[in-house]
């Protein structure tokens, strides 16, 4: 993964390999980042994230792209569980949602992490 470094006062909860569907389609697969501050998604397919998602929860560092959505801008938190399909679902307060798709794999822990800082 990318060089992603948490800021001086922000600590990581968790780290996942997982699918990601931004807001205005697309899915990536990669790195999952939840902290006490964010969720920080970096796709390791060599693609351009800025042009699907948009500015507002766009950053860089180090020459590499993330999306970044601060708990601040989080309006509500939902998993939605079926026997091949496991999700979290996180909508933002400009009415954007994102998706993070596991697959068969459970998402407890991801939406543990999540909700824990809301």
């Amino acid at each position: 993964m990318a060089n992603f470094q948490c800021e001086a006062n922000e600590k990581e909860l968790g780290r996942w390999t997982t699918n990601f569907i931004p807001h205005g389609g697309g899915r990536y697969t990669g790195q999952l980042i939840v902290t006490d501050q964010r969720i920080v998604f970096h796709s390791q397919f060599d693609t351009s994230l800025k042009g699907v998602v948009g500015d507002l929860f766009f950053a860089g560092s180090d020459n590499h792209e993330f999306i970044s959505i601060p708990f601040d801008n989080i309006r509500e938190v939902s998993s939605k569980i079926s026997f091949l399909n496991k999700r979290v679902i996180i909508d933002t307060d400009n009415d954007q949602n994102f998706v993070i798709d596991n697959g068969m794999l459970p998402v407890q822990k991801i939406f543990d992490a999540i909700q824990k800082n809301r």
